[in-house]
């Protein structure tokens, strides 16, 4: 599987693709279906959400359980969405738990602004 995607808006293709520097471990993003692969990279992109709330990104590990890193919230059990958990370690040094939502927009805590 390529390791970005194309999101064609008014008939102009635009590019999609985790930062290249971004060191990805624990569960292989490449093993994703493929909503949650391109909701990953959103995320993960130049200027997604991840960079919104933490600044530039150096690690992200998907964390996982039985095989299968796609699970609801623990900790806001009124949220019945799936998601994705990453511990997500910024160029900073300070490393935040982030969840990844199938639009690829996400949370560093609970009632945490969607970005």
């Amino acid at each position: 599987m390529n390791n970005c995607w194309i999101l064609v808006r008014n008939g102009k293709g635009v590019t999609k693709m985790a930062a290249d520097n971004i060191k990805f471990t624990g569960y292989d993003i490449n093993e994703l279906e493929s909503s949650w692969f391109v909701a990953v990279h959103k995320f993960f992109a130049p200027g997604g959400g991840a960079e919104q709330k933490l600044g530039p990104i150096a690690s992200a590990d998907l964390l996982y359980r039985n095989d299968n890193p796609i699970h609801q919230s623990e900790y806001n059990r009124n949220d019945t969405r799936d998601i994705l958990t990453f511990m997500v370690t910024p160029v900073s040094g300070n490393e935040k738990m982030c969840h990844v939502f199938r639009n690829g927009r996400g949370t560093s805590c609970m009632n945490d602004r969607e970005q």
